[in-house]
């Protein structure tokens, strides 16, 4: 039997004791909930991949409440100072060279590890309360679009769990930005809100990884989101590239020859009048990219609830938090883009 819990102190507390115990609990993060265990019990760990169906070669995230959390599981430069000062707590994860006391299990076998301090209180809360950092991907059967209510995490995964924490709807709405400081090059490994552009100030040399400006799978991950086949809802997802009146006909004319299909065009504000004769879902504005992000895992799980087979989505050119979006609705769309 699966519990919805609102967030109460004693509520927090009661979900750090079944952390303790070795259980599951699902959490909101200002990113997306999580699906939580003792990161330093490998048996607990175990569970996580088996109530997602994740496999075991995708590493997770250990989400610690405090600086202080690193220093017994990774090596740690003070170089790196700046980069949390900038950015810590809050979307950015870092891969660091790990320690033994970390599991195996947690890193898929690899010498690293990745680590994040979750700028939500409940997040930070239930990780003081319980002791110990949290190993926790997103709260979601593995494959399908991430969760970002506590309504999504219960359609998945009720009867895995004993617990979900729920909070309000996730601010991000998509994961956290993935650095790789374990390496020679700082490179971006999986984007997120924090861009290359906000980290090229604290750190000029950094870059993208090859894997995300090619749109490649990459075979050994070591940082969770590098599987091609991630955030995909039932129905089929078409990307329309293009600009103004252009991109507004190819996305029409992309509805009309799938009409059998029940299709349905995910608009941004801007565009509102020019689909009003058809099956809209509306994602946000072009001005307020965080208001896209925000809702693009909401709206992808929602078509599937509607009974929509098409889903119409117009591209993005990659920059900004643009880069994270388009990361995540080319893998939605299993890299069905047309130009």
């Amino acid at each position: 039997m699966t519990e919805l819990l609102k967030i109460t102190d004693d509520n927090i507390k009661l979900c750090a004791e079944e952390i303790k115990r070795g259980g599951l609990v699902a959490f909101p993060t200002e990113t997306v909930y999580g699906l939580g265990a003792d990161g330093l019990n490998a048996e607990a760990v175990k569970k996580i991949y088996e109530a997602k169906g994740r496999q075991s070669d995708n590493p997770l995230i250990l989400h610690i409440a405090s600086r202080e959390m690193i220093e017994p599981l990774a090596y740690y430069e003070s170089k790196y100072d700046d980069l949390l000062d900038a950015f810590w707590p809050g979307p950015m994860t870092i891969i660091l060279k790990k320690k033994e006391i970390v599991p195996s299990v947690i890193t898929a076998g690899l010498d690293s590890v990745a680590i994040r301090m979750p700028s939500s209180d409940v997040a930070r809360k239930l990780i003081e309360y319980a002791g110990t950092p949290i190993a926790a991907p997103s709260a979601n059967i593995s494959g399908y679009p991430s969760p970002t209510c506590a309504e999504h995490v219960y359609k998945d995964l009720h009867g895995k769990l004993n617990y979900i924490l729920d909070g309000e709807m996730s601010e991000v709405g998509i994961e956290s930005t993935v650095i790789d400081l374990s390496r020679d090059k700082v490179r971006i490994l999986r984007p997120g809100k924090i861009s290359l552009e906000d980290l090229q100030k604290i750190l000029p040399e950094s870059e993208y990884d090859e894997a995300i400006t090619d749109d490649k799978e990459v075979k050994k991950p070591i940082s969770p989101g590098q599987k091609y086949t991630h955030y995909k809802p039932n129905a089929k997802v078409v990307i329309i590239m293009g600009e103004g009146e252009e991109l507004i006909n190819k996305m029409k004319a992309e509805y009309e020859v799938n009409l059998d299909k029940k299709p349905v065009i995910f608009t941004l504000k801007e565009y509102e009048d020019e689909f009003k004769n058809f099956n809209t879902m509306h994602l946000g504005s072009i001005k307020e990219p965080i208001s896209i992000s925000h809702n693009i895992f909401n709206l992808l799980r929602t078509a599937d609830d509607k009974g929509f087979g098409y889903i119409i989505l117009q591209g993005y050119e990659r920059k900004g938090i643009f880069m994270a979006i388009m990361n995540r609705i080319i893998k939605s769309s299993g890299h069905n883009i047309k130009y």
